[in-house]
C-alpha cells in the first residue's frame, strides 16, 4: 500500500505530495490542472565498471515484457499513441523512464507499459535481446546498438579526454565509470552480469516514481499497487558509495586525430546538496565561458590557447564538477593553460565579475522559467527530472523547483568567495595530444555468439500483442483542428495571447535576390555577438534573440528569408526593437573579431559533423531533391563549412553586403502578445 507522508504547496507549480510503499518505493505527485500528464520512474544505477551495463539495461527492458510481448513496444507506442514525450535516459548514476500524454487513456497505457518493462522484461527469457542491444559477434566483427552508439560518442577526442580525466578524479568510486559504456570494455560484459545488475537495481526499494498533472491520484496509486508492487517485498537497495574525489590530478594522453590538441580542467566544486550554490555555479559557467567578453573565454582565446572554449557544470551526481575545455590548441603541455586560467580566477576573486553581464545571465534564466518553454520536454517532466534526481540522492525535499526562493537566496552568495574556494590554485588538468602515429590496437572478435540474436530477430510479433499497445481509439482524438486566431494586414500578422507578459516577435527579410547564402549564414552566426555590448544587452533585456536562414512555403513556392526571432517581457519590448535596429545597422569592420567568431563557428560545425554526421548527410541529400531543403542545404551544408576557409577579407566583405537586404518594403513580421497591447506593439 502507498501511504502519504508529505504535502507542500509549490509556488506557480501546484501541490506536491510524497507517498511511500511497503516495497520501499517512493512516489511524488504534483497536483495541478495541467492536461499534459507526466509519469516517470527512476532508479539509482551507479556502475562498477565501464561495460555500459546501465545503458544496455535501459535499451533492453524496452524490448518487450510479460504483459506486452512484442520486440519493440517503444516503436509501436511512438507511432500509435498520443504522447507528448516518450523516452528513456541513462545518466552517470541513474536511469529514468519518462512518458507524457494529454490523453488520459493513452497515458495509463504508457504508464503500464513502462512499469511492466522495467519490472518484468523479456530479456531474462531471451538472450537475443542482450545481443541486439548490447553487443554480439559474428566471428568477424563486433556489433550491437549500444556498442555502435558509444563508438560514435568516443570518436570525439574531447569526450575521450573528459572521460579519462573523470576516471582519474573519481578513481576509487563509481562516479569514475562511464554508465553509457566505453566501447573498449562493452564487449567484456557477460549476459549473466547484465541480468544480475537488473536484478539488484530494478527493485521498488531502489526506485522513485513521479506523477504530474490533472489525474485522480488514488486511481493511479491503486493501479501501481495492484498490478505491479504487490509482487515485491522490501529489500535493502544498493548504496551510493561514498564519493572519492582526487584533487590536482594530471593527465596527458596521445590520440590519433587530425584535429589539434585539446586542453581541459576539472574543478571539484563540492556537494550537490546546496541547490542555490549549484545554480550560481551554473550561471558562472555561462557568464565566464559563453557570454561575449566572458572573463575565462577572453583570457584563453586572447592568449592563443585555442579557438573554441566550452564549459560544463555537472551537478547531477553527489559531487559536482566544473569543467573547462579548449579545443584546437598548439600547446604541448598544460603549463600555460594553468597559468592563464589561475591568474584570471585570481583577478575575478579580487575584483569580481561585471554586474551588468551577471544580471543579464540571471535575467535570461528567470525568463526561461517564466516562459516555461523547456524545449522538447513538457514542463511537468522538466520539474520531475529535478525532483527524481533529488529524491534518488536521499534529499526528500522540493528545493530544486522553488525557483523564486533559489533566486532570492542567490543574492546572498559572494561570488569572490566562491571563486576563491573552488577555483584559485585548484583544478585537475588534462591534455590530449593529437598524434596520427598513435595506433590503437584492434580487439579481435570472439567466436560467433549471435545465434540467439538471429533467432530473436526472425520471430514476428503477434497481432494480439500489438493490439494491447494500440490503446488510442479514433474517438479519443478530437475532430476539432487546432486553430490559431490572428489578425493580418498584407503579410504582417498579429496573434493575440491569453497571457500577456511575454511578446514574441518574428521579423522576416526576403533574400530571394541575394545570391550568397553562405554569407547569410556567416551573418547569422556572428551578427548578435559581434558587438560585445549588444550581446550583453540581448542577455539583459530579452529572453532570446535568434537569427535563422530558412524558407517559407506557400503552396508550391519556396521563399528564402533571413529571420530575426525575438522574445522579451512586455516592459522590454521597445528596448528589444532598439537592439534589433542596432544589430541590423552595425558595420563589420574588425577583421580580427570576425576571424575569431568564424573560427569558433567552424569548430562548432566540425563537432556537429562528428556527433551527427548522419543528419548532415540527410540534409545534403534532401537539398538535392526538395525545393524546401534546397535553400537551407546551401546555407547550412558543406558549402557553408568550406566557405569559412576563405580569406577573412573576403568573408568580411561578403558579410557587410548582407546589409543590402535591410531595406524598406523587403520586411514583414509576425507578433504574438496580449490583445490589449496590440496597438502599441504593431
Amino acid at each position: 500500500m502507498f501511504k502519504q507522508y508529505k504535502q507542500e504547496k509549490i509556488e506557480n507549480i501546484g501541490t506536491a505530495y510524497v507517498y511511500s510503499h511497503s516495497s520501499g518505493c517512493r512516489l511524488i505527485y504534483i497536483e495541478n490542472d495541467d492536461k499534459d500528464r507526466v509519469f516517470t520512474i527512476g532508479f539509482n544505477t551507479l556502475p562498477d565498471n565501464d561495460k555500459g551495463i546501465p545503458h544496455i539495461v535501459e535499451h533492453s527492458v524496452l524490448c518487450g515484457s510479460e504483459n506486452f510481448n512484442v520486440k519493440d513496444p517503444f516503436n509501436i507506442l511512438d507511432k500509435g499513441s498520443i504522447h507528448t514525450y516518450l523516452n528513456a535516459m541513462t545518466y552517470r548514476d541513474k536511469t529514468v523512464y519518462p512518458v507524457a500524454s494529454t490523453n488520459e487513456a493513452d497515458f495509463k497505457t504508457l504508464m503500464r507499459v513502462y512499469c511492466d518493462a522495467v519490472f518484468r522484461p523479456l530479456m531474462y527469457k531471451n538472450e537475443g535481446i542482450f545481443r541486439q542491444e548490447g553487443w554480439n559477434s559474428d566471428g568477424r566483427e563486433y556489433n550491437g546498438i549500444v556498442l555502435n552508439e558509444m563508438k560514435g560518442v568516443y570518436s570525439d577526442p574531447a569526450v575521450v579526454l573528459s572521460e579519462m580525466l573523470n576516471k582519474k578524479i573519481f578513481e576509487g568510486c563509481g562516479y569514475g565509470n562511464d554508465a553509457g559504456g566505453n566501447p573498449d570494455f562493452i564487449t567484456d560484459l557477460s549476459y549473466e552480469e547484465f541480468l544480475e545488475f537488473h536484478k539488484n537495481h530494478y527493485h521498488p526499494s531502489n526506485a522513485v516514481i513521479y506523477l504530474y498533472g490533472d489525474i485522480d491520484i488514488n486511481e493511479y496509486i491503486n493501479i501501481l499497487d495492484n498490478e505491479f508492487f504487490s509482487d515485491f517485498e522490501y529489500k535493502e537497495p544498493p548504496k551510493l558509495n561514498k564519493v572519492v574525489v582526487n584533487e590536482n590530478v594530471e593527465l596527458s594522453i596521445h590520440y590519433n586525430t587530425k584535429s589539434k590538441n585539446i586542453l581541459t580542467v576539472a574543478f571539484n566544486t563540492g556537494s550537490s546538496n546546496d541547490i542555490t550554490k549549484c545554480t550560481m555555479l551554473g550561471i558562472l559557467a555561462t557568464l565566464l565561458c559563453y557570454t561575449e567578453g566572458g572573463n575565462i573565454k577572453e583570457s584563453l582565446l586572447n592568449n592563443g590557447l585555442g579557438d573554441k572554449v566550452s564549459c560544463d557544470f555537472d551537478d547531477s551526481g553527489l559531487s559536482t564538477i566544473f569543467e573547462i575545455t579548449v579545443e584546437n590548441s598548439d600547446e604541448i603541455n598544460t603549463d600555460k593553460f594553468k597559468k592563464v586560467l589561475n591568474n584570471t580566477f585570481k583577478e575575478i576573486a579580487q575584483n569580481g565579475v561585471d554586474d551588468y553581464k551577471l544580471k543579464g545571465v540571471i535575467n535570461s534564466i528567470k525568463f526561461f522559467f517564466k516562459e516555461e518553454d523547456f524545449g522538447y520536454k513538457p514542463k511537468g517532466l522538466f520539474y520531475g527530472l529535478l525532483l527524481i534526481n533529488n529524491f534518488l540522492k536521499g534529499r526528500e525535499n522540493f528545493e530544486p523547483i522553488k525557483i523564486n526562493e533559489i533566486f532570492e537566496n542567490m543574492e546572498k552568495i559572494n561570488i569572490k568567495d566562491l571563486i576563491n574556494e573552488y577555483f584559485v590554485d585548484k583544478g585537475s588538468y588534462g591534455i590530449l595530444i593529437a598524434d596520427e602515429k598513435e595506433i590503437k590496437e584492434k580487439k579481435e572478435p570472439v567466436p560467433e555468439n549471435n545465434k540467439t540474436l538471429l533467432d530473436y530477430q526472425s520471430k514476428e510479433d503477434s497481432p494480439e500483442e500489438i493490439k494491447k499497445l494500440m490503446s488510442t481509439r479514433v474517438s479519443d482524438i478530437s475532430k476539432e483542428s487546432f486553430k490559431i486566431k490572428y489578425d493580418s494586414e498584407n503579410e504582417n500578422v498579429f496573434v493575440p495571447l491569453e497571457s500577456g507578459d511575454i511578446i514574441y516577435t518574428d521579423i522576416y527579410f526576403d533574400v530571394s535576390d541575394f545570391d550568397n547564402l553562405t554569407a547569410l549564414s556567416v551573418y547569422k552566426a556572428i551578427a548578435d555577438i559581434y558587438d560585445e555590448r549588444l550581446s550583453n544587452d540581448i542577455d539583459y533585456y530579452t529572453g532570446g534573440f535568434g537569427i535563422e536562414v530558412t524558407t517559407l512555403q506557400r503552396k508550391n513556392e519556396y521563399r528564402p528569408v533571413l529571420l530575426f526571432r525575438i522574445k522579451c517581457l512586455k516592459e522590454n519590448f521597445d528596448k528589444s526593437l532598439d537592439i534589433f535596429k542596432n544589430v541590423i545597422f552595425q558595420k563589420f569592420s574588425n577583421n580580427n573579431r570576425i576571424l575569431r567568431l568564424v573560427s569558433e563557428t567552424k569548430q562548432n560545425i566540425k563537432s556537429g559533423y562528428i556527433e551527427g554526421g548522419n543528419s548532415k548527410a540527410i540534409g545534403e541529400a534532401l537539398g538535392q531533391v526538395s525545393a524546401a531543403y534546397y535553400w537551407e542545404s546551401r546555407a547550412r551544408g558543406i558549402d557553408y563549412y568550406n566557405y569559412l576557409s576563405n580569406d577573412i577579407d573576403i568573408i568580411a566583405k561578403d558579410v557587410n553586403l548582407v546589409n543590402n537586404v535591410f531595406k524598406r518594403g523587403n520586411a514583414f513580421y509576425a507578433v504574438a502578445g496580449a490583445s490589449e497591447d496590440k496597438e502599441k506593439i504593431v
